[in-house]
């Protein structure tokens, strides 16, 4: 997902005998190796996975670490709210 020059990621991780997680990277532009801030969620043990949920708490602890200005941060919740499920980030 793009946010002006920022670039949004998720990656999602099952782990063997213990629920998943999911990261949030928020990058300056195209280089993957230029993360500016992550972002995680984990699932309790009884939770049930659910990708909207990991990728909104991830995007919110990534924005928060990163510091972001509330403006900013209102155009990136309005992009993702806009953006489908299972298209292109």
């Amino acid at each position: 997902m793009r946010a002006g020059s920022l670039k949004i990621r998720w990656r999602y991780v099952q782990r063997v005998n213990m629920p998943p997680l999911t990261f949030c990277g928020i990058l300056k532009g195209d280089d993957p190796k230029k993360i500016v801030t992550a972002g995680v969620a984990a699932c309790a043990t009884n939770d049930h996975f659910s990708k909207e949920t990991g990728r909104k708490l991830s995007l919110a602890r990534a924005m928060k670490n990163y510091n972001m200005p509330k403006e900013e941060r209102c155009v990136v919740w309005e992009i993702y709210r806009n953006t489908k499920l299972g298209g292109r980030w």
